[in-house]
């Protein structure tokens, strides 16, 4: 029989608290989403190349004690802040880091851990997410009117989710194309 311990004797008023007489479950679980979607598998997510991101983490003490000493790291991102460092048995706590997507396959991992009282071991949880990052897409609709002083060209842009740089430059290119 496994996680049973050998019995023991405790006197009037006395405490022992370091043993586990199967009372305390320590046990946390972690959930991780990329812009609100659960992409535990790739590809994911389809997201423009330098547009936001946004990485959220629920976890919970899935357990029957408190959970203490509460860390969050991202495998990609690093320490992520999280608004408690303890969690009630039952209690959840929702965690986010930012970033801009990069062009590809894009994969990380969360992983939490916490202490529970006493000589227990820690416990952790860890959660996959991903994204495909995407070029951007755009169409250009162009119309053209030959005047008498020459050319003049009107250019709608749609489908463009862009703020152009001086490390992402948009440039545009056309070629006139003349009727017989």
């Amino acid at each position: 029989m496994t996680g049973s311990t050998q019995g023991f004797l405790l006197a009037s008023g006395e405490t022992n608290r370091t043993k586990d007489a199967g009372i305390y479950r320590p046990s946390i679980a972690l959930k991780k989403y990329t812009n609100n979607e659960d992409a535990d598998t790739a590809p994911g997510p389809a997201i423009s190349e330098h547009s936001p991101v946004t990485w959220t983490y629920y976890m919970t003490n899935t357990g029957s004690v408190l959970l203490e000493n509460i860390a969050l790291v991202d495998d990609r991102i690093g320490p992520v802040t999280c608004p408690v460092t303890s969690l009630l048995p039952n209690a959840s706590t929702l965690c986010t880091a930012h970033g801009l997507a990069s062009l590809g396959q894009y994969a990380n991992k969360g992983t939490v851990t916490a202490s529970p009282p006493s000589s227990m071991p820690p416990v952790s949880a860890e959660d996959m997410s991903h994204y495909n990052g995407t070029t951007r897409v755009m169409q250009v609709d162009a119309l053209s009117e030959c005047r008498a002083d020459g050319v003049f060209v009107d250019v709608a842009v749609s489908g463009l989710n862009f703020v152009p740089s001086s490390s992402t430059p948009l440039t545009l290119t056309w070629q006139t194309v003349t009727g017989t």
